[in-house]
């Protein structure tokens, strides 16, 4: 279940891209290397264009112009098709099913990744015992991963929120494990949840693969990633060592409306 990683080049280059709505570039012409099995950060104010760029990785958009490679072959096709190359991504927005599980919750992704449909596979499940196991076994697995295995029978509204988060987690992994993309994992989350957060990511990162994160809890990101991003008005302004990014004047200003 873990995915290989590639001895030489980036995981994931981006050359050049921009993106624009009508008349508003929210990218424009951004450029960027996210290393084999690194937490990389990406950082900037509301309006960045951080969750533009999640997109395009994503393959929820297409990119105007520019380049998306993904372990040295270019990335393209729906999300489908970027899920089959191990690509997954969480939300802000959490999008549990109510009624089922936190078990189920994961089945029914790790179902979609066999190439149903989410909204089908909720209500037919697997079409064989040895599929329904095989299934549940898979779900099992990544509910450990994210360290709630115990918790596999509890409905969503009988979860914390950090918990309900880490469910989300799980159901991202299911679809993919090669590239994740955590949008802003930590929001809403206490103090303590925070720190339980900040332990599974870099767990994740030695157990799955590289991790692209959203993010404006900037301490965490201090905390864990080995690489940040500054992006303000579409353009990475500033990108490396997160204690030095986040000592950089330009970010302060922008993040206290200097």
């Amino acid at each position: 279940m873990i995915a290989p990683r590639p001895a030489e080049g980036p995981a994931l280059r981006l050359g050049g891209l921009r993106k624009a709505f009508g008349s508003a570039v929210v990218l424009d012409d951004v450029s960027l290397d996210v290393a084999q099995g690194s937490i990389t950060g990406l950082i900037g104010p509301n309006g960045a264009g951080k969750t533009t760029l999640f997109n395009l990785v994503a393959g929820v958009v297409r990119p105007d112009a520019g380049s998306i490679e993904l372990n040295g072959a270019p990335l393209r096709g729906t999300a489908a098709a970027r899920a089959a190359r191990g690509i997954s991504r969480t939300f802000q927005e959490i999008r549990l099913f109510p009624t089922l599980t936190a078990l189920e919750n994961v089945m029914v992704a790790c179902q979609d990744n066999r190439g149903q449909r989410l909204g089908t596979a909720v209500f037919r499940w697997a079409r064989t015992a040895a599929d329904q196991r095989a299934t549940q076994g898979r779900a099992e697995a990544l509910l450990d991963m994210v360290g709630l295995a115990d918790l596999a029978d509890r409905l969503p509204t009988e979860l914390s929120y950090g918990q309900q988060k880490r469910v989300g987690i799980a159901r991202a992994l299911a679809t993919g494990t090669g590239l994740l993309l955590l949008d802003e994992p930590a929001a809403g989350l206490d103090p303590d949840a925070v720190r339980d957060l900040a332990a599974l990511i870099r767990r994740l990162s030695r157990e799955v693969g590289t991790i692209l994160l959203i993010e404006h809890n900037l301490e965490l990101v201090r905390e864990i990633c080995d690489v940040a991003v500054f992006l303000d008005a579409g353009r990475v302004v500033v990108a490396g060592d997160p204690a030095a990014v986040l000592d950089d004047p330009r970010v302060w200003r922008a993040f206290m409306g200097l």
